[in-house]
């Protein structure tokens, strides 16, 4: 009787743990870290040649479909977010399982202590959750967690069980059910498509990463690379190790990894392993401070010369090995190739249009209009320009010609103000709207004429002269950009990003032409200290012409009674001589802010004035103010009566960054 009751409750023991595996099985997020298993178990036995393990430094890099193509061999990357070594272990065994791998490469982070306890818990998901039940997983999980938490490894229902009030759970499930393994990816790559930098041709490093030096690992890695070595001898497989490029990452610099590579080496030769050396990267394959897409990864392009970069070596080092290798996976590695290739090709387009607009942004364009409109002279830019006031006293013929370049073939008059308005969408080959008058000229979108430019917003735009009313305005989705300066305000839109990448204001009817842009803060405000945030939850103090100032879901609401509403922020005293203000502000339809601030060595507002920019809707504000001992700011909200709403306020000390 016994003996059957104890069958009973192991028979209940399994079918409860093979209910929990299912339900599991349906609960994972489909990430790619979660689908990595997914994919390499739906892979036909004996046909992956070279395996990719590491961290994110291997899957954000090594791409599967360049390397087969140029090896004609089959690759595979198991690399996944902060993978170490001591995973690598249990990893490369599963992989034995169904493969008879010829090599493994292992990129160099994984070798690096560098992980607290919760980036280790997220890292042991990703590396376990959806391995298949075994010995070797159990051991896995034994090995990498605490005993109190191996259930939650081996059945992590108590991590993932709320993901069933997520929006799409019911479409990830009818996938995993559908397919019964997820293969959306076969040959397991994607990509990084951020820009680290829009400079082209600057090194990722500088000589003194060359260094001889030499780090050992630290004896709990260095053990667990020695089991990692026993399994590639154990089963033929040659061992690489490699370090790809990258700035910075977990405060382990190029120069470090250089010195554990080093210390490596004797270790490398009496092993057989090979040790390819990345750190001089650039000099190897041009890989440059634009193929990264953060400090510590590479982005599509920095990938695709990469993978093409050790494909070459390893097919020419390691020939004989490959040799006998047949190519499995031809068909599906030629059509991810091809759309890789596009992916590029965009990616490309995108990146040189990201330098063109740091082209834009690091001129100083002052007293040369003419060298400003050859710049935006592209054909992938909308350009907008909107005048105020008189603008003809000092154009010369330079301006007069390249204004003409652009399709803008007005005369412009020095005999009397006259307003201007004139629209380029892609240059004298694209559609070209242009007007001038002597009265105010106000242009929409609901115009038909608008309508046939083919503009990717909504449009309106205002030019007038002192007669009709002193005013440009450049206003579209809702935004102001224009500068609303003297003279012609430029609007300069990127049609391959979908951006405003410049605003400027030249004032020609000054004999410098001189130019304005909108206030820029040169340093990284998120690194100051803040030392003051406006309380959205109360009313202001220190206000003038204001009737009411109330919070309201999101911000203050201002109710100005006059058209000169304005508060006063007094509580930075002494506290900073170099700060950024960052404003968010919803603005009645054209309206003027002025920044004021004084030091204690001034006695009037008017003595110096920071910053007017011309408001409407929504728009955030950024403003750097670097002087003496700065006592108070005063924020002049426009010069019409009206709602305003303060979103946000922020001042940033300074001091501390570098100038």
């Amino acid at each position: 009787m016994k003996a059957n009751n104890a069958i009973k409750a192991l028979l209940l023991i399994i079918v409860l743990s093979i209910g929990l595996l299912g339900i599991n099985t349906l609960l994972y997020p489909k990430t790619m870290h979660m689908d990595k298993w997914r994919e390499f178990y739906a892979l036909q036995d004996d046909t992956i040649d070279v395996l990719f393990l590491g961290s994110s430094h291997s899957h954000r890099t090594f791409i599967p479909a360049v390397i087969n193509e140029t090896m004609q061999v089959d690759s595979f990357s198991l690399g996944m977010n902060g993978t170490g070594i001591a995973q690598l272990k249990y990893l490369l065994i599963e992989a034995n399982k169904t493969q008879q791998v010829k090599i493994v490469v292992i990129e160099a982070f994984s070798l690096m202590e560098f992980d607290t306890e919760r980036d280790k818990k997220e890292i042991f998901h990703f590396a376990f959750d959806t391995m298949k039940l075994s010995i070797n997983k159990i051991n896995a999980i034994k090995a990498n967690v605490e005993k109190k938490d191996i259930l939650e490894y081996l059945f992590p229902i108590k991590t993932y069980h709320l993901r069933w009030k997520e929006e799409d759970i019911d479409k990830e499930i009818g996938l995993v059910l559908k397919t019964k393994a997820s293969t959306l990816n076969p040959l397991n790559f994607t990509p990084m498509t951020n820009l680290y930098s829009p400079t082209y041709n600057e090194p990722i490093i500088n000589e003194r990463f060359l260094t001889n030096e030499k780090k050992s690992l630290v004896s709990e890695y260095q053990k667990q690379l020695d089991d990692v070595v026993a399994i590639c001898n154990e089963n033929n497989i040659q061992l690489v190790i490699t370090c790809v490029p990258y700035v910075e990452q977990k405060d382990i610099l190029p120069y470090e990894m250089n010195e554990y590579l080093n210390g490596l080496n004797d270790y490398a030769n009496e092993n057989n392993i090979d040790i390819i050396n990345y750190s001089d990267m650039s000099k190897h394959t041009n890989v440059y401070r634009s193929d990264l897409s953060d400090s510590g990864h590479v982005n599509l392009t920095g990938a695709n010369k990469v993978s093409n970069y050790i494909a070459t070596y390893l097919s020419e080092k390691y020939s004989e090995i490959l040799n006998e290798c047949i190519y499995d996976y031809h068909a599906e590695s030629k059509k991810e190739l091809e759309d890789l290739e596009k992916e590029i090709e965009e990616f490309e387009l995108r990146n040189s249009r990201l330098q063109k607009r740091e082209l834009l942004n690091s001129n100083d364009y002052s007293s040369n209009l003419a060298y400003y409109l050859e710049l935006i002279n592209d054909p992938n830019y909308i350009v907008l320009v909107s005048t105020k006031n008189n603008i003809n006293t000092y154009v010369n013929n330079d301006i007069q010609d390249n204004f003409s370049k652009l399709g803008f073939d007005a005369n412009f008059s020095k005999e009397q103000e006259e307003n201007y308005i004139f629209i380029s969408n892609g240059g004298p080959l694209g559609n070209i709207y242009s007007r001038t008058s002597t009265s105010k000229i106000i242009v929409s979108s609901d115009q038909q004429e608008i309508q046939d430019l083919k503009l990717p917003f909504k449009l309106d735009m205002v030019s007038s002269s002192s007669t009709t009313g002193s005013l440009s305005a450049v206003d579209f989705n809702g935004k102001m950009h224009s500068e609303n300066e003297d003279g012609f305000n430029i609007v300069v839109y990127d049609k391959v990003l979908h951006w405003v990448v410049h605003t400027a204001g030249f004032n020609t009817n000054d004999i410098e032409q001189r130019y304005y842009d909108r206030e820029k803060v040169k340093y990284n405000i998120s690194q100051g200290e803040v030392i003051y945030t406006i309380n959205i939850k109360e009313e202001l103090s220190k206000v003038s012409g204001i009737s009411m100032s109330i919070p309201i879901d999101g911000g203050i609401l201002i109710t100005s009674n006059s058209e000169e509403p304005s508060f006063t922020i007094q509580d930075i005293k002494g506290l900073s001589n170099h700060i950024a203000i960052r404003l968010v502000i919803e603005a009645p339809e054209y309206t003027k802010l002025e920044v004021l601030f004084k030091d204690k060595s001034r006695t009037f507002y008017d003595d110096y004035k920071e910053v007017t920019q011309l408001l409407f809707g929504e728009n955030e504000i950024l403003i750097e103010i670097h002087d003496t001992d700065i006592t108070d700011i005063k924020f002049n909200l426009g010069d019409l009566s009206g709602d305003y709403i303060i979103k946000s306020l922020e001042i940033f000390n300074l001091n501390n960054e570098m100038d």
